[in-house]
């Protein structure tokens, strides 16, 4: 019987980016394999907490990376000049 599994954002579950049907034996993966989404709301999150605490932000995308069992894995920051810090 298939099962469906949905990726959410993690500080906004409203947020759905997609849903993926699994049937069979659960798929294997890899940290190689896992899948990378952008969160708008992520982003503007924590862009409004940057002004607030430094005056100014040099986020450009929060990017959240689930496995393909519809696990968040990690998220990081992504800032000007390609600096990336990592999150949970």
């Amino acid at each position: 019987m298939p099962e469906l599994v949905e990726l959410r954002c993690p500080s906004n579950l409203r947020h759905l980016f997609m849903k993926m049907t699994v049937t069979g034996e659960r798929p294997k993966y890899t940290e190689e394999n896992w899948i990378e989404v952008a969160c708008g709301d992520c982003k503007s999150e924590q862009r409004k907490l940057e002004m607030r605490n430094l005056g100014s932000t040099s986020i450009i995308r929060v990017l959240h990376y689930f496995s393909f069992m519809g696990e968040l894995m990690k998220t990081e920051i992504v800032r000007l000049g390609g600096d990336y810090i990592q999150g949970s």
